[in-house]
């Protein structure tokens, strides 16, 4: 009897191992697939993983290529090593004519065929682009409320019903000309450091994705003070922001469009007619106004 009891008791503890092991492996199986799928198709997950010792190593070996940035090159000039920043191709060969790479100039003569050339990465005003039938909604990657520090971690869904994330829409729509326009969402929540630095690897980023494309940074359009939706923004803090954005497509050798000066006052506001009513968007008439500046401060050489 007591032997029986004794196998009992070792076959009970043999099959509370087995169900151990499989709970164990079946865990084990769920991580490594839910580490893949991230790897694959999240770039922040991924970049994460880089940097984790270990853990970095297997990452850089299945898809390092994809998001590893050679944000830097050296090039060797005179009897010291000088290091390049990378920039847009044809932004590379202006510098090399010396010609002059930052703010639009006006080009009179265009029609809005130059917009089959372009796509638009921004907010709710972009996303009013395509809804006043200026732009098709295919060059646009919008989203109401979008900030520039969430925009690379959103996904967008079309009324097609098609889905992109930022990386995957930016790589397989590499127009002539992608216009990059955010900015006046995240004032009110961030501090000025986070936004700077958001706002450049954004930029960074598209320059990395679509090497191809001429990059054109947009000014934060104004806002009319005194609205519950524009809550504590003020159009002193949109023109502090603005000269950082000049400078940054200074700094990346990328074209700036200083859409802002044709849709404010003599007060430094947002033109009164241009209000939708809520202080924050535009209406129709103020977007015939921007469109129209934007047509007419291409970027050159579009064929």
């Amino acid at each position: 009897m007591e032997q029986k009891e004794q196998q009992a008791s070792y076959g009970s503890k043999s099959a509370k191992g087995v169900y151990a092991f499989l709970i164990t492996a079946i865990i084990a199986l769920l991580l490594v697939l839910i580490y893949l799928v991230g790897i694959m198709f999240f770039p922040s997950f991924a970049k994460m993983a880089l940097n984790i010792p270990g853990l970095s190593v297997v990452t850089n070996a299945l898809v390092g290529s994809m998001y590893t940035k050679p944000e830097v090159v050296q090039t060797v000039s005179g009897d010291s090593k000088k290091p390049e920043a990378v920039t847009t191709e044809k932004a590379q060969k202006a510098q090399e004519k010396e010609e002059p790479m930052v703010i639009l100039e006006e080009e009179p003569g265009w029609d809005e065929t130059y917009f089959n050339h372009c796509v638009f990465l921004g907010d709710s005003r972009t996303v009013a682009m395509s809804g006043y039938g200026y732009v098709p909604e295919d060059s646009t990657l919008a989203q109401v409320g979008l900030s520039h520090m969430s925009a690379e971690s959103t996904i967008y869904t079309f009324s097609s019903g098609l889905q992109y994330n930022f990386k995957d829409y930016v790589m397989t729509h590499q127009a002539d000309v992608i216009y990059i326009s955010y900015g006046v969402n995240g004032m009110n929540y961030s501090v000025e450091e986070q936004y700077k630095s958001a706002y450049r690897k954004l930029v960074e980023d598209v320059m990395f994705y679509a090497p191809g494309s001429d990059i054109v940074i947009q000014s934060i359009w104004p806002v009319r003070e005194g609205y519950a939706m524009t809550g504590q923004i003020d159009n002193n803090m949109i023109d502090y922001y603005n000269e950082f954005l000049l400078e940054l497509a200074e700094e990346k050798g990328i074209y700036y469009l200083d859409t802002q000066s044709v849709l404010k006052d003599e007060y430094n506001t947002m033109k009164a007619e241009y209000n939708s009513g809520d202080g924050l968007h535009y209406s129709e008439a103020g977007y015939e106004a921007a469109m129209g500046y934007l047509l007419s401060h291409p970027v050159p050489d579009v064929e």
